[in-house]
């Protein structure tokens, strides 16, 4: 699945809205959500699923993960963006993929459909920042 950048701009905006629907303001809310999946009101097969991922130095990120799926398999159409924050090491990142490149984001790879796996690395664990790059892209 090929995502335009309007794509990527209305994910950004259900991304946003799942968390101020749950009334998500800052890491501890995003934090309690952790073994939770949402769905992604309208959209069957798109929903927001927050965990603990392993991460650097032995450390654990709490991890959003706003996924694309189809009925034939798991995550066919992937993880079009992807939000990961380690307070114990006190850094967030934000993984996206979109059929152009984004502005401020390093590149990394490609999936067969054409988008660019791109990644912004940021010096902040606070969620009002964050979520405000993301603003960015919606």
């Amino acid at each position: 699945m090929k995502i335009t950048r309007e794509r990527l701009a209305e994910i950004s905006r259900n991304f946003i809205e799942i968390l101020a629907n749950a009334n998500v303001s800052d890491l501890k809310g995003l934090e309690a959500l952790a073994g939770k999946t949402i769905p992604i009101a309208g959209k069957e097969n798109e929903y927001l699923a927050v965990e603990w991922k392993p991460s650097t130095y032995g450390t654990k990120a709490i991890d959003a993960s706003y996924i694309i799926s189809h009925e034939e398999s798991k995550i066919d159409g992937g993880i079009p963006l992807d939000v990961k924050i380690n307070s114990s090491v006190g850094y967030s990142m934000i993984i996206l993929k979109a059929a152009e490149n984004i502005e401020g984001y390093f590149q990394f790879g490609s999936d067969s459909f054409g988008n660019i796996f791109q990644s912004q690395t940021n010096r902040t664990t606070d969620l009002k920042e964050i979520l405000d790059k993301i603003k960015k892209l919606a």
